[in-house]
């Protein structure tokens, strides 16, 4: 068809054919690299949050890690829990009963408020000892946020609890509640020898505590001869973990991050569920087997909601906790600016 025209019509021909065709190539090149540009981006900016976050979290262990020694420690302790022990052999052979009665079967305040009652007025050394003692540690408790704070002999027996659950006054070596995790902590803490070693006991459902998760530090409590007479235990809260993992900023409409332990079932609720997630969600992906793993890293894959996403992922370990931490993006909005710009290229080449 060419040869039929002159090169007065071939020549414009040829010079917008070459033109479009230089158009078509740069448009094809700027979209690929731009495009990996803006993923590479997005990737290393996805692991930077992960890593923030991380931080976060490790500087949160380390202050309630230093928060238990502290107590631990402190003079208000060591003469509570001196105080609470003699009051409970005063009690004689039925200190359990007599206190659960008091302070649980008989307290006029509703579970879950227990705590606010300070004293039984029954003539007794340890409601005396209660009074002069629990505002100071329902103080500590709550300013904390902490759920509970347990002081125990070195037998075992629960002297003192700020929340007056069903576990107050048992023994947790021998009573009802043994086979818990609180009864777990108390025995690595007992059973190591290293001095002011801090235990944590990873979260699980606690049945005292309404069954619901609960997390435990705690560390032996010794005189001024550093012989030990007990020890401090508190419930750690789960809010914490959720104001640290569920910060918003720089995460986009569709971005979290989470924390997942070795059971496969998050640490810290969700913020696309409604309600509490903890030890109810499970997320079985590839991300939380590498980073289980000791891996961390980034890729695409399908999260636990079925959702396309890009995650970052990571382990998390501090003492004796094994967790992996994730913060994942979906994969539509991290791609949508290139949607975007392959759109503009596709009018302007058209043009």
């Amino acid at each position: 068809m060419l040869e039929n025209l002159n090169i007065t019509k071939k020549f414009p021909f040829v010079m917008i054919s070459f033109a479009l065709l230089s158009a078509l190539v740069t448009g094809i090149i700027a979209y690929t690299n731009t495009s990996e540009e803006l993923k590479t981006a997005a990737q290393d900016k996805l692991f930077s949050l992960l890593e923030s976050r991380k931080a976060t979290l490790h500087h949160y262990f380390y202050d309630i890690s230093n928060d238990v020694l502290f107590h631990a420690q402190s003079p208000a302790i060591r003469n509570a829990l001196s105080a609470f022990s003699i009051a409970w052999t005063e009690l004689g052979n039925s200190p359990t009963e007599q206190l659960q009665s008091a302070y649980v079967e008989q307290n006029p305040y509703a579970d879950g408020q227990k705590s606010a009652f300070l004293q039984a007025k029954n003539d007794t050394r340890y409601d005396q000892v209660h009074a002069q003692y629990h505002p100071t540690f329902l103080n500590l408790t709550t300013l904390n946020h902490y759920h509970d704070l347990f002081l125990f002999d070195t037998q075992g027996n629960l002297v003192y609890t700020v929340a007056k659950e069903s576990d107050f006054a048992t023994n947790i070596l021998t009573g009802e509640w043994a086979h818990t995790h609180l009864a777990s902590t108390f025995m690595a803490i007992m059973n190591t020898t290293q001095p002011s070693k801090v235990i944590f006991e990873d979260f699980q459902l606690y049945p005292p505590s309404n069954n619901e998760p609960a997390g435990f530090i705690g560390t032996k409590i010794t005189d001024a001869d550093d012989v030990v007479i007990g020890v401090l235990i508190l419930q750690m809260p789960i809010s914490p973990l959720n104001t640290v993992m569920q910060v918003t900023a720089g995460m986009g409409k569709s971005g979290e991050t989470y924390i997942v332990g070795p059971d496969k079932l998050m640490r810290s609720d969700s913020r696309f569920f409604t309600g509490e997630s903890i030890l109810k969600t499970r997320v079985d992906t590839p991300s939380v087997d590498m980073a289980l793993a000791g891996h961390s890293g980034v890729h695409i894959i399908t999260d636990y909601r079925g959702i396309s996403v890009y995650s970052a992922y990571a382990p998390f370990n501090f003492a004796q906790l094994r967790w992996m931490i994730a913060a994942e993006v979906d994969e539509h909005e991290i791609m949508q600016p290139i949607y975007n710009m392959n759109y503009f290229l596709f009018i302007s080449t058209s043009i």
